[in-house]
């Protein structure tokens, strides 16, 4: 005979407040595909989720019509915005195959920024807002640089095995076999990953007011200059925190922080430089610019 377990479902509202609380947080930090859902069940659940459901917006250009008709009541709750830019696929050398997508990458960023910056110009300043930019391309991490990390919130930090290197990393053609990086990438790849992302904005990009921290982390390897940086910042009147991680030290950046923290109500403002260190895709940080502090 089958053994038939009956199961009783217990009433949620007689379970304590504090144990209900606990249940919520346990649901909001698994993070599933479907959790932001739950915020829907009921006015507890919603006072409860949607703060985490809409405090930190992951968000590609494709993304950006929703946040424009979607997030409107729940503005106030929003406060980090990334924006992940994705840049064409593009060929290299080793693989001979046409090249031409990659000078499409000025166009794709000025287009996202633009239809950013228009969306939250009509935002009202509610709180702090921090807005994040990164920009990367699914090819970066199939051709040379197989152990960088692109886009933000994908540092991975596992001590992958050598039999598992091996497997995740074989491609001689591009200078890793068996896991290893036995030839160096040649200089119109390592030029390609660091080029230039835009050399100007567009004129017509609107003053957004809600915005109060500006961020730009080392996942985006590739180089804004200070002239673009200055033109962004301009159209982001209430700054209180920029923070630029950039792979070159030039002293045009320096100058940059030097003459904005100086003019304008910045309360923190850092630039760090990365460096490589032994261990090869963790690289550390060096302030080369201080301001202020983080409370």
């Amino acid at each position: 005979m089958t053994k038939r377990h009956n199961h009783i479902a217990f009433p949620w509202l007689l379970l304590p407040a504090d144990i209900r609380l606990l249940i919520l947080d346990e649901i909001s930090g698994q993070k599933h595909r479907s959790w932001a859902q739950c915020a829907a069940v009921c006015k507890e659940w919603q006072a409860i989720l949607e703060p985490k459901n809409f405090s930190q917006l992951a968000l590609q250009p494709s993304c950006l019509d929703e946040l424009e008709t979607l997030v409107i009541r729940q503005r106030p709750l929003v406060q980090h915005i990334c924006l992940n830019i994705d840049l064409p696929r593009y060929a290299c050398r080793t693989c001979k195959r046409n090249d031409a997508m990659s000078r499409r990458r000025p166009t794709i960023f000025r287009r996202a920024i633009l239809r950013l910056f228009s969306i939250l110009s009509t935002w009202q300043p509610t709180g702090r807002l921090t807005l994040e930019l990164s920009a990367s391309s699914p090819s970066d991490s199939q051709h040379w640089f197989k152990n960088y990390c692109f886009g933000p919130g994908h540092e991975d930090t596992r001590d992958w095995t050598q039999q598992e290197k091996a497997i995740r990393w074989h491609d001689p053609k591009h200078g890793w076999v068996d896991g290893q990086q036995a030839e160096t990438p040649d200089p119109p790849a390592i030029l390609r990953l660091f080029s230039p992302l835009c050399l100007n904005v567009p004129q017509t990009l609107p003053v957004v007011h809600a915005v109060t921290s500006f961020c730009i982390r080392r996942q985006l390897r590739h180089e804004l200059f200070p002239e673009v940086l200055e033109a962004l910042w301009e159209k982001l009147p209430r700054l209180e925190s920029i923070v630029y991680e950039l792979w070159r030290a030039r002293r045009r950046y320096y100058q940059l922080a030097c003459a904005y923290g100086t003019f304008n109500p910045i309360s923190y403002f850092v630039i760090r430089f990365c460096v490589y260190t032994s261990r090869g895709d963790l690289p550390v940080l060096l302030t080369l610019f201080c301001i202020g502090s983080l409370v």
